[in-house]
């Protein structure tokens, strides 16, 4: 029996379940005579998780009295100690531990979680000896950018210590705490994406503070920008699409009013997206002058500065080639590409599309059933991404061996060692995660995107997109649907516009339509003619079953 309990108490946590899964540990704990290293350490992690320090304390004890040599449970014995000096305000004695563990972290089957902590304890180091409330703030302000290409639970550190620090009434203060804390406490618990976390408490908690967000909107100001940032993201991702675009115009607005002169590489990127998204060319050219103010100039500066030059005009992509891409330049310079998407918006470009020099899909595999007359019949080039490859087939397999090139990320080129048996040229493609790879304001290109800026580096004649509605219709070809992550979430786009920001990723195609870096098909034209509110309004439309409505 006391087995049974383990493993549905194992059940529970993967479901994220964590509640059901306290009282199943402890009803087996007290019930079995000699539990495993492994039992000790999953049940510790229930405990993080609910945030039972006192329970965790005593548990990690026993568990290394029982199995002193156990790495893991030192591991956790140390992080309860980070977790008590938190709670003292012993900051250097927090910091200490954390940093050690962060350095020396390893992969179990139920890791600590560090990154909140971690940042948490910086942030509150960096306030120690500040006591003056705008000074306090300007800090929080500073330290509460991220710029990265997911939402991570980070991005919510501090908040209240910002609270603290505005003139909102007592009342709205301890009311949006009380709101705010369950969700803290969930998001603390992990070092995933906010996309990735499975745990039932997530969307209770989101609903609660998004119906509190839009009941108090006017009274919820004076915030560090990064914060809403931060929040338009996460309630985009359980789709709250208003709460998103309001939040987000409102973070744009913020920055806006920021165009002085950047010391830090993190303010410096977040201005050139600014102007990249605002297509302000004047700014960008000053953001360029000030290049070689910047101490960190060498770390990539430059390299962000020619990928930006795709939103504007007058700019000349000026990167270096490697030289482990200099055979897919020579095959792409001065030839005529058309990047096809995998959905059927309605027109017959088949043989146009097949008249082009070369042709660029994503995913392709064998059977996937593509109408030749729609999305035509050659296909040179294919980008992939990493959950397709991690599951292979031998329709991939066929697939690729029918390309010129493949075009793989990092850690796929890694992981998926049954590459090397595919018969066609290889690559890995540019790399655009880190805030100084990624041009975009908010999130992460999706994979046209992503698939341009690797492009039109390489200086081809003329680059045409077909078959895209950057998800204004749900029409894919129903072999793509199955394999991809939007299938298996029943088309659900909003979980993914977390990492993919749609407005971020509109106003790239955008540009690159009006800067006649590429061209589009008709439909795509017409919609990359729509202003930015014109724009989400048509994603709701499109996707009004997966909205989340506020009552």
């Amino acid at each position: 029996m006391e087995g049974l309990e383990s493993q549905a108490a194992i059940l529970a946590m993967q479901e994220g379940r964590w509640y059901e899964a306290a009282q199943l540990w402890n009803s087996y704990m007290e019930h079995e005579p000699s539990p495993a290293a492994s039992d000790y350490n999953a049940c510790a992690r229930v405990y993080e998780r609910l945030a039972c320090w006192d329970l965790h304390s005593a548990l990690v004890a026993q568990g290394v009295k029982e199995f002193p040599t156990d790495k893991e449970l030192k591991f956790r014995q140390q992080h309860g100690y980070a977790m008590n000096c938190i709670s003292h305000g012993d900051w250097d004695g927090a910091w200490s531990i954390l940093e050690s563990q962060r350095l020396n972290t390893m992969q179990w089957e139920w890791p600590c979680a560090m990154n909140y902590y971690w940042h948490y304890v910086q942030l509150s180091r960096c306030l120690m000896n500040t006591k003056n409330r705008e000074e306090k703030l300007k800090k929080i302000e500073e330290l509460s950018f991220f710029k990265s290409s997911d939402v991570l639970p980070q991005g919510i550190v501090g908040i209240m210590l910002a609270v603290d620090c505005l003139d909102w009434g007592e009342d709205l203060r301890v009311a949006f705490d009380a709101r705010l804390s369950p969700l803290i406490s969930c998001l603390s618990s992990y070092d995933l994406p906010v996309r990735l976390i499975v745990d039932e408490a997530l969307s209770i908690e989101v609903t609660n503070v998004a119906a509190f967000w839009h009941e108090n909107s006017e009274e919820l100001t004076g915030l560090p920008a990064g914060y809403y940032e931060f929040f338009s993201r996460l309630f985009l991702a359980f789709g709250y699409l208003d709460l998103y675009f309001k939040l987000r115009s409102h973070f744009v607005g913020l920055l806006s009013l920021f165009r002085t002169e950047p010391k830090r590489v993190l303010a410096f990127s977040y201005q050139v997206a600014l102007a990249n998204e605002l297509g302000d060319a004047e700014h960008y050219a000053r953001l360029e002058k000030r290049v070689a103010k910047l101490e960190a100039r060498k770390k990539g500066v430059q390299h962000y500065f020619d990928l930006s030059a795709f939103y504007y005009a007058d700019e000349l992509y000026s990167g270096f080639v490697s030289e482990q891409d200099k055979d897919f330049s020579d095959y792409i310079k001065n030839r005529s590409i058309a990047v096809v998407g995998p959905v059927d918006v309605g027109l017959e470009s088949g043989a146009e599309i097949d008249s082009f020099d070369v042709v660029v899909r994503f995913n392709f595999r064998k059977g996937l059933e593509y109408a030749p007359v729609v999305f035509g019949e050659r296909t040179n080039i294919s980008y992939y991404l990493h959950p397709v490859l991690m599951k292979g087939g031998i329709d991939l397999i066929e697939g690729m061996s029918a390309l010129d090139y493949i075009v793989v990320d990092g850690v796929s080129w890694r992981e998926c060692q049954w590459l090397s048996m595919i018969d066609c040229r290889k690559r890995e493609r540019l790399g655009l995660r880190g805030y100084l790879k990624n041009p975009m304001l908010v999130g992460y290109p999706c994979a046209i995107q992503r698939a341009l800026f690797d492009i039109l580096r390489f200086s081809p004649a003329r680059v045409k997109v077909f078959s895209s509605d950057l998800f204004t219709s749900m029409r894919y070809c129903p072999g793509y649907l199955r394999h991809s992550t939007l299938g298996r979430n029943g088309g659900n786009v909003f979980p993914g516009f977390s990492l993919h920001d749609p407005v971020s990723n509109f106003v790239f195609m955008q540009r690159l339509v009006r800067v006649g870096r590429v061209e589009a098909d008709k439909i795509l034209e017409d919609i990359v003619s729509l202003t930015v509110p014109e724009y989400v309004e048509k994603l709701r439309r499109s996707h009004t079953c997966f909205l989340s409505q506020i009552s």
